[in-house]
């Protein structure tokens, strides 16, 4: 069975693309509200700015790509079902997967 076709204009280009074709860049951390009605409002209001994988609609001088944490997931009322299946990389957070050897086992198993 083939897989099905990806939406361009609906899939973030960086999924594809390391825009190498930008000489710089610049990363904005961002907390949401713990309300789930204002994060999502927040999270509407920028996704029209989110560059997109079609290259016709690209911007040619900036690109905007959006990653969301576990946590950012559940102030936006994520099911945890979903928050579960997400991958250990995601859910240990910067902090421990920036740890090496011993400190990074013992972050595992605490969790």
């Amino acid at each position: 069975m083939a897989a099905p076709p990806v939406d361009i204009h609906d899939t973030q280009g960086i999924v594809v693309n390391g825009w190498a074709d930008m000489a710089h860049a610049a990363y904005l951390f961002v907390r949401l509200p713990g309300d789930p009605a204002a994060a999502t409002v927040w999270l509407r209001d920028i996704a029209g700015q989110v560059t997109p994988l079609d290259r016709d609609v690209r911007p040619p001088d900036h690109r905007v790509q959006l990653a969301v944490t576990d946590e950012g997931l559940k102030k936006l009322g994520a099911p945890e079902w979903m928050i579960e299946g997400l991958p250990e990389e995601l859910t240990l957070g910067m902090p421990a997967r920036g740890q090496v050897g011993r400190a990074a086992v013992a972050v595992r198993r605490a969790r």
